[in-house]
């Protein structure tokens, strides 16, 4: 195998694993260290859950891309929705190093290409989750106010 064939079987692995990391980490920061805001240290499980049923995930729930299609798109152990911003992000990770690598044929100004893009997408996932957890949080509220039903007090 040529050095060319070399990177582009490479730069794809790398770019999978960074971006189901960035997802991970954009997720954790997003609701503030995972569901129910629990401290990262005091997480029940270090290892990636579902976000809505709180299951510890397999090691074959977290195949970059392959999961999330095989799975289409929801956890295996409750059914919820996960939403394709996972999988938007592990490809484009996949495919960014690999084109910037063929336009430029720097390695290193692929990785820095790849490092500067990682912090927005990182703030980007960031940004998604916290408005997804204030409509969730809006959501509740109106609930909560159509369902209330004063009590009588008696004198």
């Amino acid at each position: 195998m040529d050095h060319w064939s070399a990177w582009m079987v490479g730069l794809p692995l790398y770019g999978l694993a960074w971006g189901s990391f960035l997802n991970a980490m954009g997720y954790r920061l997003g609701t503030r260290n995972g569901p129910y805001n629990r401290p990262l240290v005091l997480r029940k499980h270090q290892r990636s859950s579902c976000w809505s049923c709180d299951h510890t995930l397999a090691w074959y729930d977290n195949i970059p891309i392959v999961s999330w299609l095989a799975l289409h798109g929801r956890c295996r152990y409750c059914g919820s929705f996960i939403p394709p911003v996972y999988f938007i992000g592990e490809l484009t990770f996949a495919s960014l190093p690999v084109i910037i690598f063929m336009l430029t044929e720097s390695l290193q100004i692929t990785l820095a290409f790849v490092l500067m893009s990682s912090w927005i997408w990182l703030r980007m996932l960031e940004a998604f989750w916290r408005s997804l957890l204030h409509q969730v949080w809006i959501l509740q509220i109106k609930e909560r106010v159509k369902n209330f039903q004063p009590t009588k007090e008696s004198n």
